[in-house]
Parts: C-alpha cells; sequence; structure tokens
C-alpha cells in the first residue's frame, strides 16, 4: 500500500512539475523567462525542505497521524482561503 502511495505521489509531483514549467515559460515575458523559471526551482526546493522540516517537528511533538490531520487541514484551509481572497483564478484564461 505505502509503494502504491508513493508512486501516485510521484507521479502526480511529476505532471504538476511539468504544468507549471510549462505555464512559466508560456506565460513570462521573454526578457524575465530565465528569472521567473530560476525562482521558481528556488521557491519549490526551498518550500519541500521547509516542509519536510515542519512535518518532522510536528510529527516529534503530537505524533505522526496527529501531524498529518493537522497538515491536511492546514492545506485544506490555505486552499480555500486563497480560493477565496483571489476569485479571480476560477475565471483566468492564457490566450
Amino acid at each position: 500500500m505505502g509503494l502504491i502511495a508513493v508512486g501516485a505521489l510521484g507521479f502526480s509531483d511529476s505532471i504538476s512539475v511539468a504544468i507549471r514549467r510549462t505555464m512559466v515559460q508560456m506565460l513570462a515575458p521573454d526578457q524575465m523567462r530565465g528569472r521567473a523559471s530560476s525562482f521558481l526551482t528556488v521557491f519549490a526546493q526551498t518550500t519541500n525542505a521547509l516542509g519536510a522540516v515542519i512535518a518532522g517537528a510536528a510529527a516529534a511533538l503530537v505524533g505522526a497521524p496527529n501531524a498529518l490531520l493537522v497538515g491536511s487541514a492546514l492545506c485544506v484551509a490555505t486552499i480555500l482561503g486563497v480560493c477565496w481572497a483571489i476569485p479571480q483564478l476560477w475565471a483566468y484564461r492564457s490566450e
């Protein structure tokens, strides 16, 4: 079961990375494309490492199952908050 979950996570992460990089390449102005790609790379690597540290600290404090539940709830709350705060994201269409 764990191997299937890790495989699905890796597959979905690969698709997410491809989509993000494609969007940056297509939407960034020519003179800013390199900077935008660099920012995306630094941001992704930093947030992944920071998230791992926070998840490990939370698991040490409250246990892994509780840390998973709290992290999941925070993730859902963040997504809903962003959707509420920036409704233009739903209507955005690239040309």
